[in-house]
């Protein structure tokens, strides 16, 4: 690859590196410098006009059904995906946190929490993922309005701080355990 494919490669990556951090891109070009300027009278200093505008970052839906620009300061603490398997009955969330500490404090609370819903703790135990250290709970719960018993099989890895939870009907206790496995065997930090 010549010096100039290589460079016209970098550019192109680090222009997307760029869009996708939500930053305003600079584009450099190798120019001949300008002449310089005539001699002018001083310009006037510049006077403000009113408060500076900063760039908000902004924030679009992975379904591009919203875009929002963020007030400023506005940090990223944790990101959500939720889907459907109507195979195995099972719902699927996958929850990543940016924070350490409230990790740690939702895998701390997050038996005691389901108690206080109702919920029975059938397993609260350390479980490799990857060779991560996890902690795997798994938890039943009956709706009163429905009599359905609900079982949710929870997977919470710290480091990447990664939540994955799989739920469904407890009658479709295999598919669901299936439907975990299939994940934790897939997923990569």
């Amino acid at each position: 690859m010549s010096i100039q494919k290589a460079l016209s490669s970098l550019a192109v990556v680090s222009m997307a590196s760029v869009l996708l951090a939500g930053l305003t891109p600079v584009v450099a070009q190798s120019q001949p410098p300008p002449p310089p300027p005539a001699p002018q009278a001083p310009a006037p200093p510049l006077q403000p006009r009113g408060p500076q505008q900063q760039a908000r970052p902004a924030f679009g839906d992975v379904f591009g059904r919203f875009r929002v620009s963020l007030p400023s300061g506005a940090t990223p603490m944790g990101a959500t995906y939720n889907f459907t398997i109507p195979a195995s009955q099972a719902q699927v969330g996958i929850t990543a946190m940016t924070q350490d500490q409230m990790f740690q404090t939702t895998m701390q609370n997050f038996p005691n929490m389901m108690q206080q819903m109702g919920a029975k703790i059938e397993s609260n135990n350390p479980r490799d993922v990857r060779g991560r250290q996890g902690q795997f709970v798994v938890t039943t719960l009956k709706d009163p309005q429905s009599e359905m018993v609900m079982r949710s099989l929870n997977v919470f890895v710290p480091g990447p701080n990664v939540w994955v939870q799989v739920t469904g009907p407890a009658q479709s206790a295999p598919q669901l355990d299936k439907t975990l496995e299939i994940l934790l065997k897939a997923i990569q930090f």
